[in-house]
């Protein structure tokens, strides 16, 4: 008899360690994942930053959302549920991040072709006032000048 009720206590305190292990790791897990949030609330702010175009607005909202999502599993301790949406963030933040540079590139290009268009005229202009200052030479010089 005796020796079951030390079994059975050495069991409870096993449970109690155990207990107090899974506790400890769910506070890891849910330390883990609010650095997690606050790394891609950060994320967030950089890529706002740099989206001069304003051409990702929306698509920085399903960042925003997909956070709130996963701060609402990690309160209702729903742990399982967040690791698949830190995934689709951080997809979804490398497609944004590649939209803003293609529409960086897509202003710099539309730049470019009208500060080209631009020296094409004035090109035009000159060689135009070139040929008009060509002409009244040779007939200045035509006249004996």
């Amino acid at each position: 008899m005796r020796r079951f009720r030390t079994i059975i206590g050495l069991m409870v305190v096993g449970l109690m360690v155990l207990g107090i292990m899974g506790a400890q790791a769910a506070d890891k897990d849910a330390k883990y994942y609010q650095k997690q949030f606050t790394h891609w609330s950060k994320v967030i702010a950089d890529l706002k930053e740099a989206d001069v175009t304003e051409g990702v607005g929306q698509d920085i909202e399903v960042i925003r959302t997909w956070i709130s999502q996963a701060q609402a599993f990690l309160a209702s301790e729903k742990l399982d549920e967040i690791e698949p949406l830190l995934r689709r963030i951080e997809a979804q933040s490398e497609y944004v991040r590649a939209k803003i540079t293609r529409l960086a590139a897509e202003d710099a290009a539309d730049e470019a072709e009208e500060l080209s268009k631009t020296a094409q005229a004035e090109a035009q202009q000159t060689k135009e006032n070139a040929d008009a200052a060509a002409q009244k030479l040779e007939k200045l010089e035509s006249q004996g000048l």
